[in-house]
């Protein structure tokens, strides 16, 4: 599996193909059933929703070859926000900055 650090210019989403388009090159994959055919996840690991890839954003994308397109087998999103752990033993009052 290779692996591409690419800036995503646009995503099209086509009767079963879903597809990034970047300055050289495109990344394909199935569309099963309404789901991708490939992992999200971010940079820790956790697994993610494909809500999360956005046009404009650098990603690292694993996939095949296959013919002039690349088969998406694994995609990392690097999320701008950090999500808190709502299940963390210290509650109370919440400080706003």
């Amino acid at each position: 599996m290779e692996k591409h650090v690419v800036k995503i210019n646009k995503i099209i989403l086509e009767k079963n193909l879903f597809k990034i388009e970047t300055d050289t090159k495109l990344f394909i994959s199935k569309i099963i059933k309404g789901s991708v055919n490939f992992t999200i996840i971010n940079e820790n690991g956790d697994e993610i929703s494909l809500q999360n890839v956005e046009e404009n954003k650098i990603v690292t994308i694993y996939g095949e070859n296959n013919n002039n397109n690349i088969v998406i087998r694994k995609l990392v999103v690097k999320m701008e926000y950090a999500f808190i752990d709502s299940s963390s033993e210290s509650e109370g009052d919440i400080d706003f900055i």
